[in-house]
């Protein structure tokens, strides 16, 4: 059986300006496997991954909407659950 646990937290001096992911639903918020952040650009507001993911079809200076930042999570955990 495979869990994982998403959380809001801060990474780099942020105080909860992070969501984060990890492969396993147990451990300290100090440790995860991706994380992705709120960006802002002249046009959008978006989600910015870390990309400490590797699973395939992560795409690490994508620009995500709150689905792509789902999505990303979602990829995770079901690379990990096909093994």
């Amino acid at each position: 059986m495979s869990a994982c646990r998403i959380w809001l937290g801060g990474i780099g001096g942020r105080f909860g300006g992070d969501i984060l992911f990890a492969h396993n639903d147990t451990g300290s918020d100090n440790s995860w496997n991706e994380s992705v952040s709120v960006d802002a650009s002249s046009q959008s507001l978006h989600f910015r991954p870390m990309g400490r993911a590797s699973y395939v079809g992560a795409n690490h200076d994508a620009k995500l909407t709150a689905k792509g930042a789902a999505e990303l999570f979602w990829g995770m955990l079901i690379q990990s659950l096909q093994g």
